[in-house]
């Protein structure tokens, strides 16, 4: 549908960005590439920026990655969702220091937004992962456990649950939160650089039906 409607209106940013995000997900990284840099033509926004910069995260091109991700950062207000990719990519560059500064601001953020909404499974998964990070092992734990227990959870919190594990060390428990998982989460931790490791692992690979 996305593609449909961006023939017939090619002018169109915002159908532009929703087909480059959708082929994002399927990992056709050429063409989700060019609808996005499309949007940039169109209708430049820190949204699209974002959006670049995670695009470039998942291909492993960390400068570029950070580059957008700072160029998202100058052009509205910085959510915590953006501090985290920050402290991802400048981790990536070698950057330790610096990226435990973004870390330490995207927690402070995930906290906010955690009291307007307690349930918020995204937040919480976010939190798990930037504690885990930060060296805060129990509240790790105990984030994880709270967003596991909840009904309603997305592949990319359930992925960020999974990576406080693979920080901590805990690879029997990420792959627990594995297992069953349906083929949307299996394609979400199949997209995350720092997750390297455990898709090498063979029972990684057995969940995934490639052994």
């Amino acid at each position: 549908m996305y593609q449909k409607t961006s023939s017939i209106a090619p002018g169109l940013a915002s159908a532009q960005m929703n087909l480059g995000l959708a082929l994002k997900q399927q990992g056709k990284y050429g063409e989700a590439e060019a609808a996005l840099l499309l949007v940039k033509k169109l209708r430049p926004s820190a949204r699209l920026m974002l959006n670049l910069g995670a695009l470039f995260y998942e291909q492993g091109k960390f400068a570029e990655a950070l580059e957008y991700f700072e160029e998202s950062a100058k052009m509205g207000p910085v959510p915590a969702a953006l501090e985290r990719n920050l402290g991802d990519a400048l981790r990536q560059l070698g950057k330790g220091k610096e990226a435990k500064v973004a870390d330490q601001k995207a927690l402070e953020k995930s906290e906010a937004e955690l009291t307007t909404n307690p349930r918020a499974a995204g937040s919480r998964a976010r939190l798990a992962l930037l504690a885990a990070r930060l060296g805060d092992f129990a509240r790790a734990r105990c984030e994880v456990a709270q967003v596991l227990s909840m009904e309603s959870v997305s592949a990319t919190a359930r992925t960020d649950a999974v990576r406080a594990m693979e920080v901590m060390g805990q690879r029997e428990k990420a792959l627990e939160i594995l297992k069953g998982a349906p083929k949307g989460l299996i394609d979400e931790v199949g997209r995350q650089p720092d997750l390297k490791d455990l898709r090498g692992d063979p029972k990684f690979l057995q969940l995934a039906g490639r052994l």
